[in-house]
């Protein structure tokens, strides 16, 4: 039995192979992509840190955590497992690192709550390029979900174009594309070290982003105070980008003299 804040549960609930093993993978990674996301909110917010520099972090970090989970899992066989598997390796890895620091750009750029939905929509195109790829038989119920997806990645754009963040959105679809890609790359060498796979990501993604990323950003605070939701217009309010002030926009302007003699 284990605690959790709704009471005690049984771990013999959690399954422990098939399709339902699958799914409720799916569902944790969903979560956790979703708390990830709020996260690099919290920290975009408070500092002048950009995706690129939350993804140098991210890799810096979890590499050492990552190769010590790859080293515990294949002990003496590491190397022989690197160099059997070097070019999926390196390809996943590649992907990963971008589709990594895409994602968290994208949460910079534009509504966690947009970024979230078309991440999501990550096992549809997975289910496209299998079908290309593989040549796997897909059924009339995922094109039809296939169909409705794509609408609503649709319309989750189209509101970006009008209101802002469309750059976010594009972003978020090149990451879930990159996932989309990988998920062939798994499914097509199926006995290819998961832990490997997390590993080598990582590595790509702190090599990826070290240029570009700026570490000093993460203790220095916003150069201007952000203004009140008040000093912001309806108009701007009503922008798919977020801010701490609630106003809508990950960077305030400052608020018109007037507002300010009033």
């Amino acid at each position: 039995m284990v605690w959790s804040p709704t009471g005690y549960f049984s771990l013999s609930l959690i399954p422990r192979s098939g399709r339902s093993l699958g799914l409720f993978l799916a569902f944790t990674g969903m979560f956790l992509v979703s708390s990830d996301a709020l996260l690099v909110r919290v920290a975009e917010q408070d500092s002048e840190v950009d995706g690129w520099t939350i993804a140098c972090m991210v890799g810096l970090f979890s590499s050492p955590v990552a190769w010590g989970l790859a080293i515990r899992n294949l002990g003496r066989n590491l190397g022989r497992e690197i160099a059997r598997w070097r070019l999926p390796l390196i390809s996943t890895g590649l992907l990963g690192g971008i589709g990594t620091t895409s994602f968290l750009t994208a949460v910079t750029l534009t509504a966690t709550s947009n970024v979230v939905a078309i991440i999501a929509s990550g096992p549809i195109f997975a289910a496209v390029l299998s079908r290309i790829a593989l040549s796997e038989r897909t059924s009339a119920r995922t094109w039809r979900a296939i169909v409705l997806t794509m609408t609503g990645i649709v319309v989750i754009v189209g509101g970006s174009m009008a209101g802002g963040g469309i750059t976010g959105d594009l972003v978020a679809l090149l990451a879930i594309m990159i996932f989309a890609v990988n998920l062939v790359i798994w499914r097509r060498y199926p006995d290819l070290p998961r832990t490997l796979v997390v590993a080598v990501t990582a590595t790509f993604t702190f090599l990826i982003t070290i240029g570009p990323a700026d570490p000093s950003a993460c203790r220095r605070p916003l150069a201007t105070p952000l203004p009140p939701k008040s000093a912001c217009s309806p108009r701007l309010r009503r922008s798919p980008l977020h801010c701490g002030c609630g106003c809508g926009l990950t960077r305030c302007p400052p608020p018109p003299p007037s507002s300010v003699a009033r």
